[in-house]
């Protein structure tokens, strides 16, 4: 199961996480997995084209994308991409989940 996680601070996403294969199909040939990382790619260059200040980390199994700043750009970015993925979440249960948190400021 892929598991997408959202951080809150304030009422604004500033973390998406994404981790694990959704087990749809085969890698490859998942159409879960490419919609889950066709989109985490496009908030990455989107968020590349901002002056706000964003750190990706990724590897094998997961990555992860914050922004440090309160921009509401960055915000509406990380919001575009959480609703798709509970859309996704929505249609394939078995697949994917979302989970969303409230840091402390």
């Amino acid at each position: 199961m892929t598991r997408i996680r959202l951080t809150h601070r304030s009422g604004a996403i500033v973390r998406v996480e994404a981790e694990g294969h959704s087990g749809y199909a085969d890698a490859g040939a998942d159409i879960v997995c490419a919609a889950v990382t066709a989109s985490f790619r496009l908030i990455c260059a989107q968020l590349d084209l901002l002056p706000a200040e964003s750190r990706i980390e990724q590897d094998d199994r997961r990555a992860y994308l914050s922004v440090s700043t309160d921009d509401r750009r960055a915000n509406l970015i990380f919001e575009g991409f959480a609703e798709l993925m509970r859309e996704l979440s929505d249609e394939y249960p078995e697949n994917i989940s979302v989970m969303e948190v409230e840091q402390n400021a």
